[in-house]
């Protein structure tokens, strides 16, 4: 069994994106099949996406009680245009307030879509250790 076989999952701490093990993937796709998620959630190792659709599949959008989301990519993901897409169709509810992003090696600014609104942080963490946080005074 895995985690995506809990449809009324509301709390999941983290979900790691995984390689083919045993035949058996673990997507960031797969996150369609968790619509009450809420709170706070880890999606980790998005350097492991293959195709950049499986993004959209994640359904981030519609996950409208999830407060706080962590995109994390390893420290080397290999194919710098698929990560850029991952990050541009992550693309999270509007009741989203922070959104923290680890090991990205892009520009956020082009990447990222909706940052505009008054109450909702955005912080990026990475090397060099640098941390770009944006927030209402």
């Amino acid at each position: 069994m895995q985690i995506v076989d809990l449809p009324n999952l509301k709390n999941l701490t983290a979900f790691v994106v995984d390689k083919k093990k045993q035949g058996q993937v673990l997507s960031v796709g797969e996150l369609r099949k968790l619509p009450h998620l809420q709170g706070k959630v880890s999606i980790k190792n998005l350097q492991n996406v293959v195709e950049a659709n499986e993004a959209i599949k994640a359904n981030l959008m519609s996950k409208e009680k999830i407060e706080e989301i962590v995109f994390g990519w390893g420290e080397t993901a290999e194919d710098l245009r698929i990560q850029k897409e991952v990050l541009e169709q992550l693309e999270p509810s509007k009741n989203l307030r922070r959104l923290t992003i680890n090991f990205y090696e892009r520009s956020l600014a082009k990447a990222l879509k909706r940052t505009d609104s008054g109450d909702k942080v955005l912080e990026r963490r990475g090397k060099p250790a640098r941390s770009l946080r944006r927030s209402s005074p």
